[in-house]
């Protein structure tokens, strides 16, 4: 530092201070709208919610356990805990030579429906989960229990 306050003859403490409230202030605008403020979410009435999956494999399915809790990682919310779940026979498409697409019925995989129960506010558009919409058609992956599945939400209501 120089007798006029310039670090190597160009810069200033002054200037340096300026530097780091701008970078704190974007920093801050950038946290609070782009990523989302989810404090003071409260979650206040019990939903529940249905997935379905057309095609599950089967070692998949030997994690999925009734009380396991359901997560959803890419927006880091939990939505609640399985309730239930049935099995059926799993289907998916392919195009055949003619170029035709058709149905076909895998060995080793069955189609997954599971409910769960948790906390969220419904509306006239879904449910909002920890600052999270959710509706039915709305794809995904969730974890449930030590299982991760690709499903669709096919049903929100409320619970009594």
């Amino acid at each position: 530092m120089d007798k006029n306050g310039k670090i190597g003859g160009k810069v200033n403490i002054i200037d340096i201070l300026i530097l780091i409230v701008v970078i704190a202030v974007v920093v801050f605008v950038a946290k609070r709208f782009l990523l989302g403020d989810r404090t003071g979410v409260i979650n206040n009435q019990p939903i529940s919610m249905e997935f379905i999956a057309n095609e599950v494999k089967d070692y998949v399915l030997d994690d999925i356990e009734v009380g396991a809790r359901v997560f959803d990682n890419s927006e880091n919310t939990e939505l609640g805990t399985i309730t239930g779940f049935e099995l059926g026979q799993a289907y998916d498409f392919e195009v055949a030579a003619s170029g035709e697409t058709v149905r076909k019925y895998p060995d080793d995989s069955h189609s997954l429906t599971l409910t769960c129960q948790g906390y969220g506010n419904l509306d006239g558009n879904g449910a909002v989960i920890d600052g999270v919409r959710y509706a039915a058609g709305h794809t995904m992956v969730i974890y449930a229990g030590n299982a991760k599945v690709y499903v669709r939400i096919s049903d929100i209501h409320a619970l009594s």
